[in-house]
């Protein structure tokens, strides 16, 4: 004589398996945050050391520090644009900062243009070692008739544009 019984396993087993499922999530929600969620202090000029590496580092507060009329989150973008344009062998400079700056978020209190382009010029000019100012931009009109001379550019037709542009922003008629 057989009889057919119905067992449901899930009213036997059930709670025993939810109990180790609520366990076993609880042990991979501690991996994911003490293993893949580790934050950890790196001397950045030490391991590029190590490789034999250099950087040039750019962040948000260097620019803050500059364009006090920026956001961090502007600074951040005019950071990635510069980035985008990035080109190794020009490099990086407050120039270049400057020209994103006032392409993404200009500075509607600054007015005096012709100040900030003086500024920009005293830049380019401290990039050369000699302490006379005169000097430098003797050597930067120098250097740039030989960029000229090497990028088949007319030095004379460059500087009779910029002489003309030179005029109109000193004219306030840019």
């Amino acid at each position: 004589m057989t009889y057919e019984i119905e067992i449901k396993l899930a009213d036997v087993v059930g709670p025993t398996l939810k109990d180790l499922t609520g366990k076993t999530q609880a042990a991979v929600d501690t991996v994911i945050n003490s293993v893949l969620c580790h934050r950890e202090t790196i001397d950045v000029v030490r391991l590029l050391a190590e490789h034999r590496a250099i950087a040039q580092i750019w962040d948000a507060d260097m620019l803050l520090s500059h364009y006090p009329h920026l956001t961090r989150e502007q600074a951040w973008e005019v950071l990635q644009a510069c980035d985008r344009t990035y080109r190794a062998e020009i490099g990086l400079t407050w120039a270049d900062v400057d020209e994103v700056v006032d392409e993404l978020h200009p500075d509607t209190v600054d007015l005096d243009l012709n100040s900030k382009r003086v500024a920009r010029c005293a830049d380019a000019l401290q990039s050369y070692s000699d302490s006379d100012a005169k000097l430098n931009l003797v050597d930067l009109l120098t250097d740039t008739r030989h960029w000229c001379d090497q990028n088949a550019e007319s030095f004379g037709e460059l500087d009779r544009t910029a002489y003309q542009h030179y005029l109109a922003e000193r004219n306030g008629k840019e």
